[in-house]
Parts: C-alpha cells; structure tokens; sequence
C-alpha cells in the first residue's frame, strides 16, 4: 500500500537551493539529455544552487560542471544535512529509469516534470521483480480505479497495447496526488491527465514549454551521450544495410536524404516509412533513406529484410545510437526529416525538436505536442497516412526547395523561443509562485508556465 506523502512547506523568500532527481546522462533515455541540458540552464540562471540526484539503474552517471550529484536513494539524507531543499523537482517518464523518483515521491512531495503522462509501463517495471508476490500491477490498477477499470488488467503483470488504448489506462492518479504540481509538455497532455486524474486534482496540472535544442557537439565529450551508443552492429546489419552503423554521413553530395532521427521502433513506424521512401524513391531515384537512433536487433533484422524484400539495400542505412558529432552531422547532411508516431502517451520529442533547431525540413504525424507548433513548423501529416500519400509528401518536399527552406526558417524560429535558458526561467518562475497548491481541489482550467 503507497504511504501518503509528507507535503513540503514553501518558504516565503526565493528559493535558495533546489532538489533536481532524474536519470543523466550516460542513461539510456533521452530524459536524461534532456536533464543534464535543463541543470546546466539552472546553473547558468544565477538564482537557486541545484543539487542533482540520478535516478535509474546505469552506473556512471554524470552531473554538469557546478552541479554537485547524489544517489536518488539519498534525497532525505541529503536533504536533512542542507536543512531542507527549497523545492524538489522529480523528472518522471513511462520507463524503469524512473523507479527511485517515484519512490521518493510517495515520502517527499514535489514538483513533478513529466515527460510521459502514461505512466503504465512504469509501475509494470516496479512490480515485475520476480520475488515480489504476483498480482501487484493488477492491485496498483484497482489501487487507482476502482471498479472503473476490468479485474483483468494487468492480472498476467502486463497489460496489452490495444488494452490501453481501449481503456485509456494511463496511471497517472498516484503522481499527481502526491505531487504539488505536474507538469506536461503541450496542453493535450494537460486535458489527457486531467481526463485521468479528475477534477479533483486537475489543479495541479500545469504546461511547461518543452526545450529544443540542436545536438551539442560544439561541447565536446559525450555528456549528453547515451550509454549504448557504441552498441555492436547487430547481425542482421551485415549487409549494405549496415555499412554506415555507428558512423556520420558519408553521402555523395548532391544526393538527397531522407532521415529518421531519434530512436527506431515500431511506435514509430518505421516499416511505413520505408514504404513511403520506396514511393518517394520512384520520383527521385537518387533518394537516401537513413535511420539514424538506436535500434533493437529485432528491428534491425525486420528493416533489413524488408530493404531486400523491396531492393533497396544499397538506399537505406541504420546507423544505430551515435554521438553527438556524428548525429549532428546526419542533421546537417538531411534534405528532409520524418518523424512518424503510431500513438502518443502525452510527451513531446527531442528528436523534432532538434529538427526544428537545426533547420530541417521536417515532417512529422499530426498527434499530441506536434499539433501544437505554429503552422509552418513542420510539415503534418495525419495518423492515419498511408505509403502512398506520405511517399507523395516526401517526395514533393524533397524536391521543392523553397517549401524547405521556408519550414527551416519557421522551425529556427520557434527554437528560438524554446532554449533551455527559457524554459529554467520559466521553472523557476512557476516554483516561486508555487505553480499548483496542493489541496485547492477543484478547479480547471490548467494553468500555463510561459517561457
């Protein structure tokens, strides 16, 4: 049974020291690139002193310069030997990188920043330790719902893709009550969790602009770098497919490239833009398509059979994680980028707004955070697009010049107004007017922090 959370008291004055608990880099997640990049713009804001506390079960995890970094597990210590933290703000994703925040949560109150408002596979991960008596996701469930919910889900400690989507399951309830506020990326993730969490706690729901940011290699070193970005060429990559893994660009340089960025599964179908390029590819032969992120065997193996099913072996790359040089470099080297999403579970995505950052002709599905960039930003295509009609797109941007150039400009533009200086400001701003009161009840709409 989850404890009720002690709430933390606000000082009247301006905040002097806060408590920041994430996954950084080098994690496996791009939570934890994004932290590191949040911290720095904290550090560099001249107000609060930062402490970080890595959360998450990869080892060697680093803290930017000035920023000191503990164990998630070590809040409560370290907080006691500061005399208490001002604010503490948990970085939260629908991942097993997140289980010490959401178990400091449940003992110390705090601001939550979220990056997935679906939190199921989350508490799935909490609970599948195999020396845990069974049943614990199906009783967190019932926990949360009641009898809203079927007995079965999550009876076997899972609960199926099409179960979620048909029930709306997205386990944020416990989250959002224990924190003072809960903080999304766009406001169709606001209105999907406050659609969870009731009206009850609906006031603590508030908007955060998301950071964008082009890739930092001009930093060097690989601070913002995954962890298994040097991960082995999988097998299946043997053949041409394979030839530009854990590589930059090396393309001809009149050839236009479509790219991928950012990690490749099947939430982002990737086997439909393979189709889509195949269509593209018909109107301009010359076309390279590269998948440029990290990739499971398994998706690797079906990418490559699928090039070889169609013969384009010699068109496609995978390039597997990479480091901030060489992926910055597949940003310059794109004609266009694609980024497609099967669903959404209520986050925004680093990888477009890298895009955005870096000028790419960009375009993307027409679903959650995407829906709410200026017009011009991006170029949208709808959920249920088919190869035909995105290949079409691809293709008709691919070679009009002018249309990209006027998207890069838009997406330069709307970076601009989302650097990490912007949004650290913007948090701070949102802890010094103590953004949602716990215990207000009722009351919509959801408030905005703005950058």
């Amino acid at each position: 049974r989850t404890e009720p959370a002690t709430s933390s008291t606000a000082p009247s004055h301006r905040h002097s020291r806060i408590a920041f608990v994430s996954p950084l880099p080098p994690a496996p997640t791009g939570i934890a690139a994004y932290t590191s990049r949040l911290l720095e713009a904290l550090r560099d804001a001249g107000g609060p002193v930062v402490d970080a506390f890595c959360d998450g079960p990869t080892p060697g995890q680093r803290a930017p310069d000035g920023v000191e970094l503990f164990h998630a597990r070590s809040l409560g210590v370290v907080e006691a030997a500061r005399g208490g933290y001002d604010a503490v703000v948990y970085a939260l994703g629908n991942s097993h990188h997140h289980l010490g925040a959401l178990g400091m949560l449940r003992r110390r109150r705090g601001v939550v920043l979220a990056h997935d408002v679906r939190l199921t596979n989350l508490y799935l991960h909490e609970h599948g330790d195999p020396a845990l008596p069974p049943g614990g996701l199906a009783r967190t469930i019932r926990s949360m719902y009641g009898e809203s919910m079927p007995d079965h889900l999550g009876a076997g400690g899972a609960v199926d893709g099409a179960d979620l989507e048909r029930f709306g399951l997205l386990m944020a309830r416990e989250v959002v009550a224990a924190s003072d506020a809960f903080l999304v990326s766009s406001h169709m993730a606001a209105e999907l969790a406050a659609l969870d969490v009731g009206t009850a706690l609906a006031a603590r729901i508030a908007v955060l602009p998301f950071a964008v940011d082009t890739p930092s290699a001009e930093r060097g070193g690989d601070l913002d770098g995954f962890s298994n970005d040097a991960a082995a060429r999988p097998a299946a990559l043997a053949g041409p497919v394979g030839r530009g893994w854990g590589s930059g660009p090396d393309v001809a340089g009149g050839r236009a490239v479509v790219a991928h960025f950012g990690i490749v599964d099947p939430a982002k179908e990737p086997e439909l833009l393979l189709d889509a390029f195949c269509v593209a590819r018909a109107r301009h032969p010359g076309l390279l398509l590269a998948y440029v992120g990290p990739v499971s065997a398994a998706q690797a193996g079906a990418l490559a059979r699928r090039c070889a099913e169609r013969g384009v072996e010699q068109d496609v790359v995978v390039t597997g994680g990479l480091g901030s040089a060489a992926y910055a470099g597949w940003l310059e080297r794109a004609t266009v980028a694609v980024q497609l999403r099967r669903t959404t579970n209520g986050e925004a995505s680093a990888a477009v707004g890298e895009c955005l950052a870096s000028g790419v002709a960009t375009i993307a599905t027409d679903v959650g955070w995407i829906r709410e960039l200026p017009d011009g930003a991006v170029a949208r295509v709808p959920r249920a697009v088919g190869p035909v009609e995105l290949g079409e797109t691809i293709a008709a941007l691919a070679g009009d010049e002018a249309s990209r150039a006027r998207l890069a400009a838009a997406g330069r533009t709307e970076a601009a107004a989302r650097t990490f200086a912007r949004v650290a400001d913007a948090l701070l701003a949102g802890l010094g007017e103590r953004v949602a009161r716990p215990g207000t009840g009722g009351g919509r709409p959801v408030r905005d922090v703005p950058c």
